[in-house]
Order: structure tokens, then C-alpha cells, then sequence
């Protein structure tokens, strides 16, 4: 309606509803997006609300007092805000922030991580986290497009004794479309990734690279 849209979209549950579990793994999602002339803004958030583990899951050491602590996952929240700016017929940017609560995994670093311990399936937290992304699309002149991106994540996550362990994250990506046609696209990208902190250990290393080529066709 006159630039702006609104989505919303809820989640059944994963397990079944006859379960004594209140908050049964459900999901609700909100964004909103609004959209005049050369500039798109954002926003929007979703909430996952977590189920308790089921038992098969807790370590076999852990007591009956112990599971009923800590089974009860706490929900993951996040929000995020944005624009796109068409800069030129042929250049776009984007700029994107995001703040994430107790997200349940993030590349390698998630609470069943084996450096949160021998309880760690039970871990009722999650990822603490503020990240940013900025990027950039550019179509030269024919039939080739360049894309480009760098992100930066600050995160943290508690373990069961509520201690925090602290990470870093700088991503950087590139990579080349060429249209053969209307409906088919080949492209080739790179990306860069460099680890700080606890994400060192979990990412399983300080420097991350990444290559990839592809083809899209559209049926």
C-alpha cells in the first residue's frame, strides 16, 4: 500500500500439541518494509519460543535437580533494521544491523559446543549478539554484475555457570554474476572471514576462506 508492506508469519509447533511443553518450539516473525523513490527501509524481529529438551538429550550425568533447571531453554529474539539505497541505474548499496538473544547457534558457536562442558545440551542460553552488514551492487554496462559485502559480529554466550565467553567476527565477500540469458546466471565469489575470541576455537580457526562458482536458471 503505497510503498509499504507488512509480513507476519506464525509457527505450529514441533512437537506434538497433546505435550505438557507451554512454549513448544513455535515461532512468530514480524517485518515491515517501506519503499519510495530510490530508498527501501526495514525492520522487523522474530522470537522463537524453545520447548523443554526432551530427556534422551541431557547428559547422563546430569540429576533429576539439575535437568529441571536447566532443560527450559530461554527464547532467541532478535530485531533488525536497514535500508536499500539505488544509488544509479546501475549501483545499489545496503546497510543492515541486526541484535540477536540467545540464538541456539551461530557458525560452530552454539550451546552444544563440547567447551561448554558436559551438561551442555541442557544450556538454556544462547548467543548474545550485534552484528552489521554493508554491501554494494553494481551492473556494468552488458551483462556482468558485481557484488560486494563486509559484516561485523560481537557476540557472547553463557555456559551453565554463568560465565561469558566473548567472540569476534569480520567477514568480507565478493563475487561476479555474468547473465547468459534472461533466465540463466553464472557467478563466482570469495569470501573472507576473520575470528576473534572463544569463535577462534568454535569456527574452528582464526582465518576462514571460502570459493565458490555456481549456475541459476530460472524454469
Amino acid at each position: 500500500m503505497k510503498g509499504l508492506q507488512i509480513g507476519i508469519s506464525y509457527s505450529l509447533g514441533v512437537e506434538s500439541d497433546e505435550s505438557i511443553v507451554p512454549k513448544n518450539d513455535r515461532n512468530i516473525s514480524l517485518a515491515i518494509t517501506y519503499e519510495k523513490g530510490p530508498l527501501l527501509f526495514a525492520v522487523g524481529g522474530s522470537q522463537f519460543r524453545w520447548g523443554k529438551l526432551p530427556a534422551a538429550d541431557l547428559s547422563a550425568d546430569m540429576s533429576a535437580s539439575e535437568a529441571a533447571k536447566t532443560m527450559d531453554r530461554k527464547n532467541s529474539e532478535e530485531v533488525f533494521g536497514g535500508f536499500r539505497w539505488k544509488a544509479t541505474d546501475h549501483t545499489t548499496f545496503y546497510l543492515a544491523a541486526q541484535y540477536m538473544k540467545n540464538w541456539r547457534t551461530f557458525a560452530y558457536w552454539r550451546p552444544t559446543n563440547a567447551a561448554f562442558g558436559k551438561q551442555q545440551k541442557a544450556n538454556p542460553y544462547g548467543l548474545n549478539a550485534v552484528s552489521f552488514l554493508t554491501g554494494f551492487r553494481h551492473q556494468f554496462s552488458g551483462n556482468l554484475c558485481w557484488v560486494g559485502a563486509a559484516g561485523y559480529l560481537d557476540g557472547s554466550m553463557k555456559d551453565l555457570t554463568g560465565k561469558k565467553q566473548d567472540g569476534e567476527r569480520m567477514r568480507f565477500a565478493s563475487a561476479l554474476e555474468y547473465s547468459l540469458s534472461k533466465r540463466t546466471v553464472v557467478y563466482g565469489g570469495v569470501a573472507y572471514a576473520r575470528n576473534f575470541g572463544h569463535l577462534v576455537t568454535y569456527s574452528k580457526g582464526k582465518n576462514l576462506y571460502t570459493g565458490l562458482v555456481g549456475l541459476m536458471h530460472k524454469f
